[in-house]
């Protein structure tokens, strides 16, 4: 039909008619994400409207240039456009014009993450707007200033803004503008993890687009249902349901939304543990992209992709990756995204023990967080940075670090990061022994994730949860709460953690001595993690499988095994588990009391323990080293050796191996007839078992003490 009145214009010779219609052709290429199109066709119009000496118009093709710049990402050309457009509707007198301009500058700064900029920029639009008494332009301010609160993941002071802005828009007759506010709202609503009250807001949203006929903002209201449900977990129902936004966007025309909703899938599969299908998805969204010429969604796919590898232990090629993807993001001005990849970067060094390195690339991403104004992000880093302390036994500081980004999290009303932090919190305590206080934190996270609906971090405090009562040696109850670990997760589609839970259920039996049960049930795990492609589970497997052999003395097949485990964790990046292979084989050769061959590999798993910054491990490396010192004669050697190893042990308030070392001394003490100083050790070691409620440990070490010369007994 404008093609049509174009023609009708030029054939009568009416430069102005014809010049609106290519300019009215723009604005619909424009509004179908045919940016390739829309700009050749809006330069045209401009330079009609130029040859005619029709500045308005004119001016407002470089105004609608620059907002295609803004959608392409190209922030840096679009904002010296809207600037040149501002500039010349001041000139003409359009204080309208210019204030369109000056809101959509604020709007391109905060698809920058430049927030602070962003928000004078669009209050000043909404100054000038209500100045004009243009009240439509000040509601689609305070609306984008909405928006920049939410994405700083200031929500309580995001949701007023954008309720004033819905009244406005009430107000005005306005149910386009009505309609994005509820969009925004029950968006915020879902990343507050309040998801029984964002499902409704949004099914009311895409009624209300529905009701005008916008079939776009209906689409993108069925794409956040579909990120809803994905945030619960419930990844059957979200494929469906993204699936069906995609259809929808396809159907009006919009590739942009299509290929946002191909990404999402491409991580819902993600999620799912489903790598090679995640793989193609998001390579065919990231092609999308760069189709339509839009670098934040092809930049966002290659931070997936790299999520992807990371999550396969591929961690070279996923450094490779989020580097590139960290540029892309910098290219583009987009502080956010950047900041993302480094936080990425941190967790592949965390998963890598690189603990040093981690900590320096996750505080650089708290401070670029802090930088553009995301607390959420930068509570996320500090809750990492936590979870490596943690890792590292240095729980005196994990517990500051941890309990900092929970009042962060609690600050912003994000439950789910308060819930993550709790389970750390709870991981720290069992990891100091203290079961009692650990399990009711565990229980408190599990319960908070409940009350959100996060069914995979209740599932994961319960998997938690039965691997403490695994190290208690309460194993029947263990067994029954790690059944209902994989049972969560098999009813969520989770099959990594239900695979976990398999594994964990082999080591159960295999620390009750069960090995021809463990055997099978831990080769069932290996095989679901092989078919996942999850290399470090079933490189776990292969080590838990070889302490089997290794236990029922078949040496033969254990050193074998242990050593593809150790090759496995190598070939990975994993040295955490290769030292922990090293020390099992240094264990394995001491049993066959090859001790020339034994202490050289002791000594190796030692240093690459000390090497990653695990002093838990290294103190046991110690302790063996000792042992093996006394059971070659070397008394005095091996008690120094073992002291050496109690120091380590309280130096990083393990209470647990502590005592256990201790009572050792405390029995080899007794042998050498130095029986003062084993009275001492024994008692200090009867305390400890004491305040730690491990009855049978007590009773052992009281049996001890009876046994030593009555002089010498308290």
């Amino acid at each position: 039909m404008l093609k049509e009145a174009k023609l009708a214009f030029e054939v009568i010779g009416e430069p102005l008619g014809a010049a609106q219609c290519t300019q009215s052709l723009g604005e619909l290429l424009r509004m179908q994400s045919r940016y390739m199109e829309a700009v050749p066709m809006l330069e045209e119009a401009k330079l009609a409207f130029e040859a005619i000496g029709a500045t308005l118009g004119a001016v407002q093709c470089t105004q609608r240039l620059g907002e295609l710049l803004r959608l392409q990402c190209r922030y840096t050309e679009a904002m010296a456009m809207l600037e040149d457009a501002k500039l010349a509707f001041e000139a003409i007198g359009e204080p309208l014009g210019a204030a369109q301009c000056t809101g959509s500058m604020g709007d391109v700064l905060r698809m920058q993450s430049r927030y602070m900029e962003a928000v004078p920029m669009l209050e000043e639009a909404k100054l000038g707007f209500e100045a004009l008494s243009m009240p439509l332009g000040a509601a689609q301010c305070a609306q984008s200033l909405g928006d920049v609160l939410r994405m700083q993941s200031r929500y309580s002071e995001a949701v007023p803004m954008l309720e004033e802005a819905r009244l406005a828009f009430e107000a005005l007759r306005q149910p386009l503008g009505a309609a994005q506010c509820a969009h925004n709202l029950g968006d915020i609503l879902r990343m507050q993890c309040q998801y029984a009250e964002a499902a409704p807001m949004l099914e009311d949203a895409k009624l209300a687009f529905e009701a005008i006929g916008d079939p776009l903002g209906a689409a993108e209201c069925v794409q956040s249902l579909g990120e809803l449900l994905r945030m619960q977990s419930r990844y059957a129902e979200a494929v469906a349901m993204l699936e069906e936004a995609k259809l929808a966007f396809e159907a009006i025309g919009d590739p942009l939304g299509a290929a946002q909703c191909t990404r999402r899938l491409g991580d819902v599969l993600r999620m799912q543990c489903r790598y090679t299908e995640a793989v193609a998805t998001l390579e065919e969204a990231r092609l999308a992209f760069e189709a339509i010429g839009e670098p934040l969604g092809a930049a966002q796919c290659k931070e997936s992709l790299a999520n992807v590898l990371r999550m396969q232990c591929r961690y070279t090629e996923a450094v490779v990756m989020l580097e590139e993807a960290k540029l892309a993001f910098e290219a583009i001005g987009a502080a956010r995204g950047a900041a993302q990849c480094t936080q990425r970067l941190g967790d592949v060094l965390r998963m890598q023990c690189r603990y040093t390195e981690a900590v320096a690339t996750l505080e650089e991403a708290r401070l670029a967080f802090e930088a553009i104004g995301d607390p959420l992000g930068a509570a996320q880093c500090t809750r990492r940075l936590g979870d490596v302390l943690r890792m590292q036994s240095r729980y005196t500081e994990a517990v500051p670090m941890l309990e900092e980004a929970k009042s962060a999290f609690d600050a912003i009303a994000v439950p789910l990061g308060a819930a993550e932090c709790k389970r750390s919190l709870g991981e720290i305590l069992c990891m100091q022994s203290r079961y009692t206080e650990g399990v009711i934190m565990l229980e408190e996270a599990k319960l908070a994730f409940e009350a959100i609906c996060g069914t995979l971090g209740a599932a994961q405090c319960t998997q938690r949860l039965g691997e403490v009562l695994r190290t208690q040696c309460r194993y029947t109850k263990a067994v029954a709460m790690l059944a209902e670990a994989k049972l969560a997760f098999e009813a969520i589609g989770e099959p990594l953690g239900a695979a976990q839970c398999t594994g964990s259920l082999g080591d159960v039996l295999r620390m009750q001595s069960q090995y021809t049960e463990a055997v099978p049930m831990l080769e069932e795990a290996k095989l679901k993690f092989e078919a996942l492609g999850q290399t470090l589970g079933a490189a776990q497997c292969a080590q838990s499988l070889g302490e089997v052999l290794r236990m029922q003395s078949r040496d033969s097949e254990a050193l074998p095994m242990l050593e593809e485990a150790k090759l496995a964790f190598e070939a990975i990046g994993d040295p955490l588990g290769a030292a922990e292979c090293k020390r099992s084989l240094g264990e394995l050769l001491r049993m066959q009391s090859r001790y020339m061959e034994a202490v050289p590999m002791l000594e190796e798993a030692k240093l690459a323990f000390k090497a990653i910054s695990l002093p838990l491990e290294v103190a046991q490396c110690t302790e063996t080293l000792g042992r093996i010192l006394l059971q070659q004669n070397r008394w005095e050697e091996g008690i120094l050796l073992l002291e050496q190893a109690e120091v380590e042990f309280l130096a990083i308030g393990n209470c647990a191996e502590l005592a256990r070392c201790t009572k050792l001394l405390g029995n080899v003490l007794h042998l050498r007839q130095r029986n003062e100083e084993a009275r001492l050790k024994l008692i200090r070691a009867r305390d400890i078992y004491q305040e730690l409620g491990l009855v049978e440990d007590v009773v052992d070490c009281v049996n001890t003490l009876a046994a030593l010369p009555m002089e010498m007994v308290e």
